[in-house]
């Protein structure tokens, strides 16, 4: 690969305004093999490569206009880190738009894994974000500040990667492309077009994944709702639940990531609350009968997870009338 550093610029980041300061277009392109090169790009922005540094090969076209950075990039595997430590960085969303390759992207949530024609939204905040591209990958990175999507930005966003098969990040991926790729004059007209246009581009990805954060909310309702039919059987657990709404424990396991739960903590919660409920029914269960009835293996079973959650044994809370508040209860309050 030819090196072609001739329209390599700086994206400049301030600490005080971040890129509010500048006005106009900034643009960036390189062909490059050299690391040197490429440690410079990625510190201008804010980020940093991470070790071990492999032979690099990277295409990069990068825009940079008011609050916005777009870039589009081909590149072998690296990891690099943007650890949002700047006080404007942390008020930044970022969105990876992955064409085609894999990348595995670390932060406040486990790591996930984005492959082709996936999109992932990392929400403002202080977490670093690394970003591995495990094999050779081709992306676009579109980075903007919270205030371009206004009251959007608190709300919850879809702890997994969404797919390029919906018509609007199929339609905001065309439109980062051609903002990178085209070579038109920027004049101040093309400026203030393009200004609205992105900024409905940002609206319209976080409203997306916020449609699809309240979806995994329903699904979180649904497994309370199987959890509590099924939660009497032992040996009930996440590939059950897995297997009758049809998706992997791993996409299981991120939507109780995502409302900061364990299955097994929520499954043992459910366990508990229908023993509190049958230690409150006259005549009295014998204690053997409510373990059984609720899921729990033994009596030494329900013992420990009564005092783990209600501070009490079931003895003290049957003695007790069964007046104590549940696990959902004590949430709540």
């Amino acid at each position: 690969m030819k090196n072609d550093h001739s329209a390599l610029g700086s994206l400049r980041f301030h600490d005080g305004v971040g890129w509010l300061g500048s006005i106009g277009f900034q643009r960036i392109t390189a062909r490059t093999t050299d690391v040197e090169v490429l440690r410079k790009v990625f510190s201008d922005a804010g980020a940093s490569l991470l070790p071990p540094i492999r032979p690099v090969d990277m295409d990069l076209a990068a825009l940079r206009f008011d609050s916005f950075l777009v870039a589009r990039f081909t590149t072998r595997s690296l990891a690099m880190e943007w650890t949002r430590a700047r006080p404007r960085s942390s008020r930044r969303f970022l969105a990876l738009f992955v064409m085609s390759g894999a990348v595995a992207v670390t932060t406040d949530v486990p790591r996930t894994v984005v492959e082709n024609n996936g999109v992932f939204v990392v929400r403002p905040g202080s977490d670093r974000i690394v970003t591995e591209f495990l094999v050779p990958s081709e992306v676009v990175v579109f980075t903007f500040d919270r205030d371009e999507v206004g009251g959007l930005s608190e709300g919850p966003l879809s702890p997994e990667p969404m797919s390029m098969t919906s018509p609007v990040l199929r339609s905001a991926c065309t439109f980062m492309c051609g903002l990178v790729d085209s070579r038109t004059a920027d004049d101040e007209g093309n400026v203030s077009v393009l200004r609205e246009l992105t900024r409905g581009m940002a609206r319209a990805l976080v409203q997306e994944a916020s449609g699809v954060a309240e979806q995994a909310d329903d699904e979180f309702d649904r497994i309370i709702l199987i959890l509590k039919r099924n939660a009497h059987a032992p040996s009930f657990g996440p590939d059950q639940v897995s297997e009758v709404l049809g998706m992997s424990r791993r996409s299981l396991e991120r939507i109780f990531s995502a409302h900061g739960r364990t299955f097994a903590q929520t499954l043992r919660e459910v366990r508990v609350e229908a023993a509190l409920q049958l230690l409150r029914e006259e005549p009295p269960h014998s204690l053997e009968e409510v373990a059984e009835r609720s899921g729990f293996g033994s009596v030494d079973s329900l013992r420990r997870a009564c005092l783990r959650h209600l501070g009490k044994t079931p003895r003290d809370i049957r003695d007790a009338g069964g007046l104590i508040e549940s696990p959902s209860q004590s949430r709540a309050s």
